[in-house]
């Protein structure tokens, strides 16, 4: 399992283009990915809507996610409900 930390990307994650081009960074690793937010203050829901569903699309919708702050893990929780994607959430 390959963790990548999403703090490569900045402590604040905004923007759709931005988020598409990190979820092809990201999906350069095989599956399975763990996503480490450890450090990262936001992410938009734009960022985490690129991001979450094309790393979950390539594991049977499902995704774990490490060290996410509560305001974080609330934007991750919203776009792993509007696409389908089962987040499991830890403290890293």
């Amino acid at each position: 399992m390959k963790t990548v930390a999403m703090k490569q990307f900045g402590v604040v994650l905004s923007g759709r283009e931005f988020g598409k081009n990190a979820a092809r960074t990201i999906l350069e690793h095989e599956p399975p990915i763990t996503l480490d937010f450890t450090g990262v203050v936001s992410v938009g829901s734009s960022f985490g809507d690129e991001v979450l569903s094309a790393v979950a699309a390539k594991q049977n919708k499902k995704i774990a996610i490490l060290g996410a702050s509560s305001m974080v893990r609330r934007s991750l929780e919203q776009s792993a409900m509007d696409h389908g994607v089962q987040a499991e959430f830890a403290a890293g």
